[in-house]
């Protein structure tokens, strides 16, 4: 199966059309179908369209490898190329288009959101992304995925499984938005979520879980150096007469399963969404 590129070029030909010739005839310039047709750059959704009918093709064809599910790392690198390239509506457009074709919304965040943001980091941990642009992509994929939450939550039916679950970040963790989609996620099982986003007084917590009749509570952890300031936090869990008596479910890059956080409350650590769910339910 082709990629969105060697579709376009492949169109193209069979067209017997100059690069020049197409970009003519849709009004753009040669420079971007080469930048199309290389994978350097990815049409934007009113490009997509003019693609799609000048060739009088679907727009999912164009899309190919999208809707056969099989190549998502290609696919999350269409995504996070559009969003590199500060190309927001391309990259919003890609996972729209996915949801209008009944890819789940749970397959789009775990198999294309996750890893993009995966990628991110990894690309600031070896030195080839410097940590302001590591910080705004970041941004620019959370301004996304909560655009693709208001669309499924829209059209989503309205149910509910009657568990309340908060979640928020470390102690002085700053990465808020693994567990923003780990709330996310949650919602679009019908668990009724609280994101908080980072870490408050152990009080005000307590507070918030009898108010809220709070039945989870999830911490966030993606980095090592946040341990101790973690089992510190947890330590004054253990003392609150409310939060001692609820399930705590820790997870994220820096969780593991040999955390010892606490020895009388019931805490769980996670290493993946999927285990949370399993928590959860």
């Amino acid at each position: 199966m082709d990629s969105l590129g060697e579709q376009i070029k492949k169109l193209r030909k069979e067209y017997k059309l100059s690069q020049k010739t197409l970009a003519e005839n849709i009004g753009i310039a040669q420079s971007a179908v080469a930048n199309y047709e290389s994978g350097y750059r990815v049409p934007n959704h009113e490009i997509l369209i003019k693609l799609a009918d000048y060739f009088d093709v679907s727009v999912d064809a164009l899309l190919c490898r999208v809707h056969e599910k099989k190549d998502w790392i290609e696919i999350s690198d269409i995504f996070l190329k559009s969003v590199m390239k500060y190309d927001y509506p391309a990259a919003y457009a890609l996972l729209e288009h996915m949801l209008d074709n009944d890819i789940s919304p749970k397959e789009i965040y775990l198999k294309v959101i996750r890893y993009a943001l995966a990628k991110i980091g990894w690309l600031w941990e070896t030195g080839m992304m410097t940590s302001a642009d590591e910080h705004f992509i970041t941004r620019q994929i959370e301004r996304i995925m909560d655009d693709v939450y208001r669309k499924v939550m829209q059209s989503m039916p309205i149910k509910t499984k009657c568990i309340k679950v908060v979640g928020m970040a470390a102690p002085h963790e700053a990465h808020t938005i693994p567990i923003k989609m780990v709330m996310q996620l949650l919602s679009f099982e019908g668990i009724e979520t609280f994101f908080i986003g980072t870490s408050v007084p152990v009080k005000a917590l307590s507070e918030f879980v009898v108010k809220n009749q709070i039945d989870y509570v999830i911490l966030s952890i993606t980095m090592q150096t946040f341990w101790d300031e973690l089992r510190r936090y947890m330590d004054a869990v253990q003392e609150d007469a409310v939060l001692s008596q609820k399930p705590f479910v820790i997870g994220g890059r820096a969780a593991q399963k040999n955390m010892i956080l606490s020895q009388n409350m019931a805490v769980e650590i996670v290493l993946k969404y999927e285990e949370t769910l399993e928590v959860i339910k």
